[in-house]
């Protein structure tokens, strides 16, 4: 005997459901304009290049690395990284 999904507290989707789901989000995509369909398009790339500058200049950091001559203590590294992480999350989820 299996639980049906309204005692588990979750709801029957039905394909009612699915299909006003999908056109509420196709409206959304439709209004946006196109400075910020290109900003939800490179959002996610714009993320992983924060956080893979970040990583590399606190990794830097803690081998005694230098990667850039003007960074000696990796802190304009570590605060771009952030920066371009935090704005490429924005951009992506808005």
């Amino acid at each position: 005997m299996s639980a049906s999904p309204r005692f588990l507290g979750g709801q029957r989707r039905t394909p009612l459901d699915r299909r006003l789901r999908r056109e509420a989000r196709a409206s959304t995509t439709a209004r946006l304009s196109d400075r910020a369909k290109l900003q939800k398009r490179l959002g996610w790339p714009v993320c992983a290049l924060g956080v893979v500058l970040f990583v590399a200049t606190y990794v830097a950091s803690a081998a005694g690395v230098t990667l850039v001559a003007f960074d000696r203590h990796h802190l304009l590294g570590q605060l771009a990284g952030g920066w371009l992480a935090v704005t490429g999350l924005v951009w992506a989820t808005r």
